[in-house]
């Protein structure tokens, strides 16, 4: 009897131990894909004809005359900002790998955003959310000394209008 107990007791002991185990490979996995999908992100970003859409939709909110490479700006970070809502992203590494830009757009293209989703409601519904995700673990990063942000808009969008003579490099 007492031999039955022990061989249910090590029974349920492994059984336990498989589980964590296969827990624990399935968080790993998880995570693995999302900083795949993360750097693919990054990737597509930082290619040389994204770098072209940054540097003339810089130009333009700099101008003051959004235009369509604004939309892409916006909604590859409108993207970003979904992929965090469902968990598909991690949201500390969006906010160290995109932080500035993030930042840098959200403020630079904020009255465009807002005359867009005046116009369409269901346009760009993620971005505001990102942009306060990010901000939040910034000031708590920053420990109080609030945000971190470049020189100003002005000088944000003139370092990325500056980028398609850099993206071949």
């Amino acid at each position: 009897m007492q031999l039955t107990i022990t061989i249910a007791i090590i029974s349920a002991l492994a059984a336990l131990a498989a589980g964590v185990g296969a827990l624990w490979q399935a968080y790993l996995l998880r995570f693995s894909l999302k900083v795949q999908a993360l750097f693919a992100l990054d990737q597509k970003f930082n290619a040389p004809q994204f770098r072209r859409i940054r540097a003339a939709a810089a130009r333009s909110l700099r101008d003051g005359r959004p235009a369509l490479d604004v939309d892409e700006v916006i909604g590859f970070l409108d993207t970003l900002g979904l992929l965090l809502k469902r968990r598909t992203l991690d949201k500390e590494m969006v906010w160290h790998m995109f932080f500035y830009w993030i930042h840098g757009y959200s403020n630079a293209a904020r009255d465009h955003v807002e005359a867009e989703r005046r116009k369409n409601p269901l346009v760009w519904n993620y971005i505001g959310r990102l942009y306060e995700t990010v901000t939040t673990i910034e000031n708590k990063k920053s420990k109080g000394l609030g945000v971190v942000t470049q020189e100003g808009t002005a000088s944000f969008l003139d370092d990325e209008a500056k980028l398609d003579d850099t993206a071949s490099h």
